[in-house]
């Protein structure tokens, strides 16, 4: 199964698990090194589904459900950039 992109210059182009620049895009895993990478999900994002296809694996890599530690937060896809508990994690984050 793949996506079909239906805007810009990309007309109709199927992007299938087998095209070029997926296999391109896939290649040498998710994380590269020295990077470190934060993934902040909201179990109340309807717009991602589920959250755990968010997470990536690797070194160095801090996966977050807001809800682990704010069980009633109830934060959509939207709010995940403005919300102050996910800009805390942000900020926390870039902290180091």
């Amino acid at each position: 199964m793949g996506v079909v992109v239906q805007g810009g210059d990309d007309h109709g182009r199927a992007l299938d698990d087998g095209a070029d620049f997926i296999r391109d895009l896939n290649a040498g895993g998710e994380t590269r090194p020295g990077v470190r990478y934060t993934v902040i999900v909201s179990t109340t994002d309807v717009l991602v589904t589920p959250t755990s296809t968010s997470f990536l694996s690797g070194p160095d890599v801090h996966n977050i459900v807001i809800q682990d530690e704010h069980p009633y937060a109830v934060i959509g896809h939207i709010q995940l950039a403005y919300d102050p508990i996910s800009l805390g994690y942000v900020s926390a984050a870039l902290s180091g």
